[in-house]
């Protein structure tokens, strides 16, 4: 047979740079050739069962890479109880078939340990058998038992502690294992920089974030501070929060952009008057200033006049976290002037003790007085003033996006009523939940209740609640039902057009009663509404019916409601 032999040093450049290109080619491609592709089953209906949850690399390029694939199956499944399990192999050309025999499961595992990390409390939250260096769990938890024994390491500030099993062995029908906990140096946060909005109330770090001076750092750190950061109103992130490790040193890094939600808005209400059907007009101006001093206060300004010469005068002051402390403060004074009958002022005080981000407990200093006109000779009417104390709990976490939401708030005051004749006891109580269903994003259901009494001896018609409105029961008019007891219900289904608008339905529901006059009614509003928001405006247009339980629903009496919010 004749041989020839090519010897590239005497081929052109040309030629030789192709026969090497061509030479690369074909080893690829036989590489590529030599690729083994792995295939695990079982035979057995419940051993097949168990294998189908393993997920396992299929393609390998070399036997090595399939034999240890094979045996990380193998020990997958010795930590579920199948200690005992074996495989048979079998090849065909490029493909290996591996067909496990998982053999009888053991229920029980055994772990040692010698980590002064794992405190009997928290063993006694795995483990109902707690030995001196061991403890045992089931073996169908040992995978959850491995992650709740991380993220208890790691909330000692181990941001990246490794635990893991080895030296597993069968005795007596319980397996055996060492547990390993590998921890990382402790790490605190020892600085956290704000980018952008620099003027942020550091009270709200230490307060609301729960970021205080070497706070321990958490793998979920950042997520937490992310979602946290979210549910304040008058900031927008312009990214993620970030850290930064050195040797001795860990910064959390904030990029915050402040945010303008303070807001002017006012209420057009046109409606017929019953007694010669003339065009009625009525409304009121709302002023809500939020974070213009940088210190997270909120102040509001709200009057009211409901076209029957009676109006009202609102004033609002809440200053959170006190020099930085878990008290927060809220003042309040209000005047309501019927004509020149009388005027009703109230000032209130109420201290909180803020709990978490979410609720506080609180006391209540309430003092009202009623002044009657000297020329006025009404026995309904009776000048009075009015001390009362009390307490207060509130839960009201901030709303998140495609959330679903509840908050609640209730107050209850105690005192003493003294009128020019005589002095009794006064009490009072209040209570307001809601509950937001986000069914899905376009379609959502608002559900709120707000009650309120008054119990006292002796009751005049100038200390009794006013409702009515669009703040309350929709299709009456603003403060225009009083009672000495209420029960307002407000249901709303809204269907979203887009994120900020949506069409809401109007079904509202009330319960009144009235000790001055001794009677009791219930109330129904319905209608339909439309919000629509820009960015820097919010228009709420509503239309709704009201009747009482003696009357039936008049178009005539209807409200129409307009409301336009200015943000700035």
């Amino acid at each position: 047979m004749y041989i020839h032999t090519i010897i590239l040093n005497d081929l052109k450049p040309s030629l030789k740079f192709t026969l090497l290109l061509l030479s690369f080619v074909l080893s690829c491609i036989n590489s590529y050739s030599q690729n083994f592709e792995l295939k695990i089953y079982s035979k057995d209906s419940i051993n097949k069962s168990v294998i189908d949850t393993i997920a396992y690399k299929t393609l390998h390029l070399n036997k090595k890479s399939v034999y240890n694939e094979i045996d990380s199956v193998s020990n997958i499944l010795s930590l579920k109880g199948f200690i005992n399990n074996s495989f048979i192999l079998e090849e065909k050309d490029s493909l290996i078939f591996c067909s496990f025999n998982l053999n009888r499961r053991i229920d029980i595992i055994r772990l040692y340990f010698n980590d002064i990390n794992l405190e009997e409390s928290f063993l006694k939250t795995i483990s109902k058998n707690i030995q001196k260096n061991y403890f045992e769990i089931p073996t169908s938890k040992i995978q959850l038992t491995l992650k709740l024994i991380s993220s208890y390491i790691e909330s000692k500030g181990y941001s990246f502690v490794k635990v893991s099993l080895n030296k597993l062995s069968l005795s007596n029908n319980i397996i055996t294992a060492k547990l390993n906990i590998d921890l990382s140096n402790r790490r605190t946060v020892d600085k956290v920089i704000i980018k952008g909005y620099t003027d942020f109330p550091k009270k709200y770090l230490t307060r609301y974030l729960g970021l205080k001076e070497n706070t321990i750092f958490k793998t979920n750190l950042l997520k937490e501070t992310q979602e946290n950061l979210n549910t304040i109103p008058f900031i927008t992130q312009i990214k993620n929060p970030e850290v930064l490790f050195t040797k001795d040193s860990t910064t959390l890094y904030l990029y915050l952009k402040k945010k303008s939600i303070s807001q002017f808005d006012g209420v057009i209400g046109f409606s017929n008057s019953k007694n010669d059907n003339t065009l009625k007009v009525n409304g009121y101006i709302n002023l809500f200033l939020n974070n213009i001093f940088n210190t997270g206060e909120s102040i509001r300004l709200n009057w009211i006049n409901n076209g029957n010469e009676k109006t009202t005068l609102n004033l609002n002051v809440i200053t959170p976290y006190i020099y930085r402390s878990k008290i927060s403060t809220s003042g309040s004074f209000n005047i309501y002037k019927q004509d020149s009958s009388y005027i009703n002022t109230t000032t209130e005080l109420k201290i909180k003790f803020n709990m978490d981000r979410n609720q506080s407990i609180g006391s209540i200093f309430n003092i009202e007085n009623s002044n009657i006109s000297s020329t006025l000779n009404i026995n309904n009417f009776q000048s009075f003033k009015k001390t009362l104390f009390g307490l207060s709990y509130n839960y009201r976490p901030l709303i998140l996006e495609d959330k679903n939401h509840f908050s609640l708030e209730v107050e209850y005051l105690t005192g003493k009523k003294n009128t020019n004749h005589l002095k009794n006891n006064n009490n009072k109580a209040y209570f307001f939940v809601q509950y937001l269903f986000h069914l899905n994003p376009k379609n959502k259901i608002l559900f709120k209740s707000t009650a309120e009494l008054i119990n006292t001896s002796e009751i005049s018609e100038n200390e009794l609640y006013r409702i009515g409105g669009i703040n309350s029961i929709r299709g009456f008019e603003d403060q225009s039902i009083l009672a000495s007891k209420y029960t307002v219900t407000n249901i709303e289904y809204q269907f979203h057009t887009n994120e900020t608008n949506y069409l809401y339905t109007i079904t509202d529901f009330a319960y009144t009663n009235n000790n001055y006059i001794k009677s009791s009614n219930n109330l129904i509003g319905i209608g339909l509404g439309y919000n629509f928001k820009n960015q820097n405006t919010n228009i709420n247009i509503s239309y709704a019916l009201g009747k009482t339980k003696m009357e039936v629903f008049k178009f005539n009496n209807a409200k129409l409601h307009i409301k336009v919010s200015y943000y700035f």
